[in-house]
């Protein structure tokens, strides 16, 4: 055996116990008297690459495959090197080289759908994925990988056996542990999460998805002051990450705590939690403007009727003009509201304005706190469109019905309800029934005997107002019609799940948003049978009053 060989086998054993210093010495040892040993090239280029010294392990890897371009391993590691350097293109080249050279490289497949899934070709990354789970099925990285991406592209029910596989193959592996728990949070399967985060944990406490992802579970399982320690100590962890700012954020309003809770609601576009129109201009974060403020509404349309009351503060604030920029169905509807001089579709033409600000911003640059929430009502329906509905709906205790809030909301499985859980209000003596609900669907409908749908005459939000004005009570899901109704200052029963939105609180039966609204929230996951018997009860009273 040459000196040489003796050199290599002594530093891949220190290497193999983890001793990187005495291993990077003898490979340079070897390169001293042999430049261009190849295995010792590629060696102490992984060293480099370890101890977080990317130049150098991409020079010794470029190097190593120079001197042997024939060894897969030497063109998978430079391509890893490229990668963790930000060179995406150049680390490609080399997977994709490599799979051309060795199309039965499961990893070089792996390494390449990483890059295609960072550049967001979703199908190319998920081909490829597919493709090394089937030449290496033993593979566990590529099962972790295939699955994660099915998560984020919403494929919960393919990503199911997919992560399950991996947790299979690698039981103790923190990303088989931690994707399977993200599954299982997306599944509504709480306490699976919550064991899975919780192992990670015990093997990595200072890992800060599980730390923050545990916080979740918890929020999701109704736990929201247990929620915040994990939140608080994900965000010691990674004190830049915009999603567990705003989920902070959001923890503390549910909590009450307004001023604090309104600062990690900023993060929400950051950490892609909302989206609104591209606006550009000076920022507004309070104080007099001699000019124009441009207000543009965000989220949901129930999102901008519940903040649009905050015009008047603005103009309090010293503000010359305002305009508001909201979705189309609600600009008749927002421009009788005090402040707002103009309303204008946010998809369409902007006027000349001097700053701008996001509509539900205006919770931080107002400092609000549920002491200052501006009162209900502050929208109001056009008379003659009221009267004609009191028309149409004739004599009697009228109450209208809400169960479906729109199906691509993030938690619509939960704030939803099937219609036929309110089938025991159909038994209320003295009331007659009405669907506000956009688009009911015939079985919905059917499992609500005697109730009249008004879906077709309900063209636009303006004669939603006058509809729900002409009615008694609105009883709803927690959707734009039961801000719709709170903000008109007609009395609204809202149903509630077990984990509710922040704007909700916890626990109270009132709502510092609308003073007519009485909340009937979930005592348990899943079980709208007791909200349901409470309306039902309280109903029978008032209908009889």
């Amino acid at each position: 055996m040459s000196q040489i060989d003796k050199l290599f086998q002594a530093a891949r054993r220190h290497l193999d116990a983890g001793r990187l210093p005495e291993a990077g010495a003898l490979y340079q040892q070897i390169l001293a008297e042999a430049p261009d040993h190849a295995p010792s090239l590629h060696l102490l280029g992984v060293i480099a690459l370890q101890v977080g010294q990317g130049a150098a392990a991409i020079n010794l890897l470029q190097a190593a495959v120079e001197a042997d371009p024939t060894v897969p391993a030497y063109l998978n590691d430079l391509g890893e090197a490229l990668r963790l350097g930000g060179n995406a293109d150049g680390a490609a080249a080399c997977f994709e080289a490599l799979i051309a050279r060795e199309p039965s490289h499961a990893g070089a497949h792996v390494n390449l759908g990483i890059i295609r899934q960072q550049q967001g070709q979703f199908a190319e990354a998920l081909s490829l994925y597919e493709r090394a789970t089937a030449l290496k099925p033993s593979l566990a990285e590529a099962w972790i990988n295939r699955g994660a991406l099915l998560l984020q592209i919403q494929r919960p029910d393919e990503a199911a056996k997919v992560l399950e596989t991996a947790h299979r193959l690698a039981p103790k592996d923190t990303a088989a542990r931690l994707n399977l728990g993200n599954l299982r949070l997306e599944q509504g399967r709480l306490n699976e999460a919550m064991a899975l985060y919780e192992a990670v944990l015990t093997t990595e406490p200072n890992h800060a998805a599980a730390t923050f992802n545990l916080g979740r579970a918890l929020k999701d399982l109704g736990r929201p002051a247990e929620a915040l320690r994990w939140y608080r100590q994900a965000e010691t962890l990674a004190p830049q990450d915009p999603t567990i700012q705003w989920n902070l954020g959001v923890c503390r309003l549910l909590l009450g705590d307004w001023l604090r809770g309104w600062q990690g609601f900023e993060a929400r576009f950051a950490a892609g939690a909302a989206t609104g129109p591209d606006i550009a201009g000076p920022a507004w974060s309070g104080g007099p403007l001699d000019g124009t403020l441009l207000i543009h509404g965000e989220q949901g349309l129930g999102d901008t009727i519940q903040f649009a009351r905050f015009a008047a503060l603005v103009r309090a604030q010293g503000v010359g003009r305002i305009v508001l920029a909201c979705q189309p169905p609600l600009v008749s509807l927002m421009r009788d509201i005090a402040g707002i001089d103009e309303v204008v579709p946010r998809d369409g033409p902007l006027p000349p304005y001097d700053a701008q600000i996001a509509l539900m911003s205006l919770g931080a640059a107002l400092k609000v706190t549920g002491a200052t929430i501006p009162p209900a009502p502050y929208l109001t329906a056009d008379p003659a469109r009221v009267a004609a509905w009191a028309d149409k709906l004739g004599p009697g205790f009228k109450v209208g019905l809400v169960w479906q809030g729109h199906r691509l909301h993030r938690n619509d499985r939960n704030r939803s309800l099937p219609a036929a859980a309110l089938a025991p209000l159909m038994a209320a003596p003295g009331v007659r029934w009405f669907s506000l609900q956009k688009e009911p669907g015939a079985d919905d409908l059917a499992a609500l005997p005697g109730i009249a749908d008004l879906a077709p005459d309900l063209t636009d939000f303006g004669e939603t107002a006058a509809a729900v004005m002409a009615l008694d009570l609105t009883i709803a899901v927690d959707t734009s019609v039961a801000h719709l109704a709170g903000a008109l200052g007609r009395p609204v029963w809202i149903a509630l799940p077990h984990a509710p939105d922040w704007r909700w609180l916890m626990g109270r039966p009132d709502s510092p948003w609308y003073g007519t609204a009485r909340l009937f929230r979930q005592t348990e996951r899943g079980a709208w049978a007791g909200p349901v018997a409470a309306m039902r009860q309280a109903l029978a009273g008032l209908a009889v009053s």
